[in-house]
């Protein structure tokens, strides 16, 4: 049942990703559900941005075909060790930050773009926090996915995403740490997981010390009863 629910989802999501083309707004590619641990239990869910677009990928990419990133398919395994290299980065702060744990990664805007403001605004015609109707849609994908999974945590990777959680998503943030006067964590309320908000792993640049910080934090609400 899982597994036809999901392809449900992924299936809506390449029909979407058809009329983005059809408008002359082609992604290299578009990402979801995409498993730290393929065929375990999902423990946690991660909600990025939306995926990029390195140099690197851009040269494997023939500018037509849409490729996909999930637990259905992964285009990414068949490509070179420079084209990973900032996937691997992003993986393994990640995986530092959730101690190793099963996380199944998903964004905010499901498709790639090469950064967040100046080529996702050529590409898509707007500002991401502008693109009601394709964020609505997101949320209802990464909603289905919440559901199908039903994670112990939700950890949602950049502080400049709060905006695009309350509108969408219904939820309100409230400080937890303020980190010597910078967030490290910010819980959000009004979901049926818990669900937090941290700085962006990689873009941001945390400090070792902040990626412990953050580490201890989601350690602990595991270790809740």
């Amino acid at each position: 049942m899982t597994s036809t629910k999901l392809d449900e989802i992924f299936s809506s999501i390449e029909q979407k990703s058809s009329e983005l083309s059809e408008c002359g707004k082609t992604p290299s590619h578009w990402s979801f559900d995409v498993r730290s641990h393929p065929g375990t239990p999902v423990e946690i869910v991660v909600i990025g941005c939306n995926p990029g677009e390195s140099a690197a990928l851009a040269a494997d990419w023939d500018g037509r075909t849409i490729r996909e990133e999930s637990s259905r398919s992964n285009f990414q395994h068949a490509l070179s060790g420079r084209a990973l290299a900032a996937s691997r980065s992003w993986s393994t702060r990640l995986s530092k930050i959730t101690g190793g744990r099963s996380v199944a990664y998903t964004n905010v805007f499901l498709w790639s773009s090469r950064d967040r403001k100046k080529h996702f605004k050529l590409r898509y015609g707007s500002d991401l926090e502008k693109q009601d109707q394709l964020l609505k849609f997101c949320a209802d994908a990464n909603q289905k996915l919440l559901a199908l999974h039903k994670p112990r945590l939700v950890i949602v990777a950049g502080l400049g995403l709060l905006k695009v959680m309350e509108e969408h998503y219904k939820l309100k943030a409230s400080d937890s740490d303020s980190g010597g006067g910078r967030r490290t964590v910010v819980e959000l309320q009004g979901g049926e997981q818990a669900w937090i908000a941290i700085p962006h792993p990689t873009g941001a640049r945390p400090s070792s010390a902040r990626l412990e910080e953050i580490a201890s934090f989601v350690d602990g609400r595991f270790s809740q009863a």
